[in-house]
């Protein structure tokens, strides 16, 4: 790790000061039990009252579709979708722009994470792929390492915008929080300082079906040796 980014530290993950106190513990288990007058708890319930024969009506109040699930309320509605599509950076307006789409995977014999990427301009010729094999370590430790292997492969080739893309959203949340505060995380404090050198970027999610890519390349980690591996030609050609 570099050594301004410093050491990790022990911190409670549900208050920005880090420290523990009875309030948010209590906060964090309150948000945790099902609420009908939270939305986000309202969709399961009516798809779990329709499965057990005590509803009748479980459909999309936007699009009408019969059943408004989770799934469909975050992927497949069309509203979703258009949502999704303008948070996106537009092509003809990014010039420059530089997409890094990463993935993560865990062996599951082993337990063994790996990680991987893949870089392309913005009209999709593609730049380089790389992975990584880690090990023990957390899913989003394992992603936050993608991360910076990836930031720093593109700031060695002089982009100076990157649209980063990634299906793990608490990922997102916590490199976007530790631009109001600081980390505890070594990697994050590494990853802000990268990002803090970068003309623009962004961070935004992807839903997992529209980044098969990155994941196929992380999985081809688990039959080569550790460390950072690189791919000068797209990985389709493999």
């Amino acid at each position: 790790m570099h050594p301004l980014a410093s050491s990790n530290r022990i911190a409670w993950a549900d208050t920005s000061s880090g420290c523990f106190s009875i309030k948010s513990a209590y906060r964090m288990i309150k948000e945790r039990l099902w609420n009908l007058r939270v939305e986000a708890w309202n969709l399961p319930w009516k798809e779990e009252r329709l499965r057990c024969g005590i509803g009748s009506d479980a459909r999309c109040s936007i699009c009408g579709h019969e059943l408004e699930d989770v799934i469909h309320a975050i992927r497949d509605c069309g509203t979703a979708k258009d949502v999704r599509q303008l948070s996106r950076v537009n092509s003809v307006e990014a010039e420059r722009w530089i997409q890094l789409r990463i993935d993560e995977t865990v062996k599951i014999n082993t337990g063994c994470p790996a990680a991987g990427g893949a870089v392309r301009e913005n009209n999709g010729k593609w730049i380089i792929g790389y992975n990584r094999r880690l090990g023990a370590c957390s899913i989003i430790e394992t992603e936050l390492w993608d991360i910076l292997d990836g930031v720093l492969l593109v700031q060695e080739r002089h982009y100076h915008k990157i649209l980063e893309q990634t299906d793990n959203i608490k990922v997102i949340e916590a490199i976007n929080d530790s631009l109001s505060k600081c980390s505890n995380s070594a990697i994050i404090r590494r990853i802000a300082q990268l990002l803090q050198k970068v003309e623009s970027w962004s961070l935004d999610y992807i839903p997992g079906e529209e980044n098969i890519e990155a994941d196929c390349i992380a999985k081809f980690a688990f039959g080569r040796g550790k460390g950072l591996h690189l791919f000068e030609t797209s990985f389709e050609s493999f």
